[in-house]
């Protein structure tokens, strides 16, 4: 059976028989519905599915730690592409995560390689001591993975994972079950997600700590003077 749009395989579901061999073009009308939660499409079963073959991934998160994983989009985009997000919003992030988790183990992956009308040249937007602040915070930097599942493994698993703008992060994003925080590019945003930027200004109200605890951690006790206020 051939579907020309997530609406029309949504409707005609019911018809399929098991086993029925489907084909849908692209799935990127999925959203046309804005009623319905952003879960629904990914429920804790589909994605527990999804991450069963990762189970005995070697992580290289320290054993016994929370694990930190971020990813940074660099590769494929400029200086000056709107969705590019600078170190200091990652810094300061890591900074916020290590209030609360003081002995994580902080890992970020990127790319150095560029798109395709980049890569004819062989030139670069960026270095790899474009990361040398997150590897002097005492992060591991891994770059250009020759498995593309290393990086998303890691994320989809890793107790806290912070997002960049990027359909690359939205994967292992709505397959990690514990703690993730993302971009305000993200147009939709799943349930109990922490939006960075807003944690940064003080306006999440204490999600940050209800997403670490969600991820079955214990977030160190903060002093008053760091404790998000919440609305009487």
């Amino acid at each position: 059976a051939k579907f020309e749009s997530t609406k029309e395989l949504e409707l005609g579901v019911g018809n399929l028989t098991l086993g029925a061999l489907v084909q849908l073009p692209s799935t990127s009308q999925w959203w046309y519905n804005q009623s319905v939660p952003m879960r629904s499409y990914y429920s804790d079963a589909v994605s527990a599915a999804v991450r069963r073959p990762w189970a005995d991934w070697r992580l290289r998160f320290a054993p016994g730690r929370p694990s930190i994983a971020i990813h940074i989009r660099r590769g494929d985009i400029g200086v000056q592409d709107g969705r590019l997000l600078p170190n200091e919003y990652y810094y300061d992030l890591m900074e916020r995560l290590r209030l609360h988790l003081p002995d994580a183990d902080v890992h970020v992956w990127s790319s150095l390689q560029s798109n395709s009308w980049k890569l004819a040249d062989r030139s670069s937007w960026w270095g790899s001591s474009e990361f040398d602040g997150f590897r002097a915070r005492g992060a591991r930097v891994h770059l250009d993975d020759e498995a593309l599942l290393e990086p998303w493994v890691h994320m989809a698993r890793a107790d806290v994972f912070i997002m960049s703008s990027s359909s690359f992060s939205w994967v292992p994003a709505v397959l990690n079950p514990n703690c993730v925080i993302s971009t305000r590019h993200i147009d939709r945003a799943f349930e109990g997600w922490v939006p960075g930027q807003q944690e940064l200004d003080g306006k999440a109200g204490g999600k940050l700590r209800e997403c670490i605890e969600r991820s079955g951690l214990k977030p160190a006790r903060l002093p008053w003077r760091l404790r998000p206020r919440r609305k009487c």
